[in-house]
């Protein structure tokens, strides 16, 4: 896990000059694509990532855990992200977010890249996981809301070392839908039938093994 007070050297900055920690209640949309040339990244607390959908909503896309490098477009120095490109970003319970000046990033970033190996990594894991959801676009409802909470735990959890994991209560039927592409409906019937393979239970806790069994003989 990186240390970014430690990799930024966050403590030499005892003005604050190069970045600032702000704190943001459940509920609060504290960023919209293009606010701002800054690194986000989470110091403490869950968020969660929306997009437009066909139909002008706010869906939920990703979730974002400490650690996680939002704004990663403003790395970007050849490329740009498309215009009609929008995202925002949500607390899903209270969240404290360094907001990090790029160029100050950068240069720890070209000073030190090993301290920065978890960036890399994550960004990679999250990578494969979206390019899953393509993948499986095909599947049945029950496959993709199965890799979907397998998503959602390794996020929550990484590396998953225990067989059982309970979904927090700002994770429900609607965020998994959304999060898989599935219909709310959809859902509720995925959720009934990973319960009759004791994959989850009525307290939302997921078993694991019986998941990933499930997910990998489909």
């Amino acid at each position: 896990m990186i240390n970014i007070v430690e990799a930024l050297d966050l403590k030499s900055d005892k003005k604050m000059d190069y970045y600032r920690l702000k704190k943001f209640k459940k509920g609060t949309k504290f960023y919209y694509h293009g606010d701002t040339n800054e690194l986000l990244i989470i110091k403490s607390g869950t968020a969660i990532i929306q997009a437009l959908d066909k139909l002008g909503n706010w869906s939920s896309r990703e979730l974002a855990t400490p650690n996680y490098l939002l704004t990663p477009e403003n790395l970007l120095e050849f490329f740009s992200i498309p215009e009609q490109f929008d995202y925002r970003v949500v607390a899903m319970e209270s969240v404290e977010v360094y907001f990090v000046d790029r160029e100050y990033f950068l240069n720890h970033l070209h000073l030190n890249p090993l301290k920065f190996q978890y960036f890399y990594e994550a960004m990679i894991i999250k990578y494969v996981h979206q390019s899953k959801k393509l993948f499986i676009i095909n599947e049945p409802p029950v496959v993709k809301t199965a890799n979907a909470l397998y998503s959602i735990i390794y996020t929550l959890y990484p590396g998953l070392q225990e067989n059982y994991y309970p979904l927090p209560k700002f994770i429900n039927q609607k965020t998994v839908a959304e999060y898989s592409g599935t219909g709310q409906a959809r859902t509720s019937e995925s959720f009934q039938k990973l319960r009759d393979l004791n994959i989850i239970n009525n307290q939302q806790v997921i078993n694991m093994p019986l998941l990933l069994n499930f997910i990998f003989t489909q």
